[in-house]
């Protein structure tokens, strides 16, 4: 059982994953001008993979100037970079590993169409404390990238825009909200 250390940045890289993918997901919300909810509703179904390509296929055909584009793009790759160890987080269970202090995840792996069992063998990548530590750190970062780039590109304004269209409509539909007695 991996030591509370371990635990502690386990928990860091899920959380700031999960962060980065709804940035993905409200940035997606700016470049189709829809509310955030909508773009959560419709991005839902889709892994973090997928969502990474359903992204790329939304900005690539969007009318933001290229240099934007390719600014979203980066994000996108850089976010679907850490899908790997998030994953492994989540869905597997964690054995020592080769160097000192350091564990590594342990899965069956059947997308070969075979079984083969994976975190066993001597040259399979491990991870410090330290070094899990620091890709906590990058997803920290890329959180920051991604609220940077809404705010730089314009797509902030359009998001609060509609968070603010939706309420006001709802104020509208229904009514004030006091009571009368």
């Amino acid at each position: 059982v991996p030591s509370k250390g371990f635990m502690t940045a386990f928990g860091a890289i899920t959380y700031y994953y999960a962060a980065a993918e709804f940035g993905i997901r409200s940035t997606l919300a700016g470049i189709l001008n829809i509310h955030p909810l909508d773009a959560l509703v419709l991005t839902e179904p889709y892994s973090a993979l997928s969502l990474g390509n359903v992204a790329k296929s939304i900005v690539k055909d969007s009318l933001l100037d290229e240099a934007t584009k390719v600014k979203f793009i980066a994000l996108v790759g850089e976010f679907k970079g850490h899908g790997p160890l998030r994953n492994a987080i989540a869905h597997c269970l964690w054995t020592k590993g080769k160097r000192r202090y350091s564990i590594k995840p342990v899965a069956f792996d059947i997308r070969s169409g075979r079984t083969r069992l994976v975190g066993m063998h001597e040259d399979e990548r491990d991870w410090t404390i330290a070094e899990l530590h620091k890709e906590g750190s990058k997803l920290h970062l890329l959180n920051h990238k991604i609220v940077k780039f809404q705010r730089e590109s314009g797509l902030k304004a359009i998001i609060e825009r509609k968070e603010a269209e939706t309420i006001a409509a709802i104020e509208e539909r229904l009514g004030s909200p006091t009571r009368s007695s």
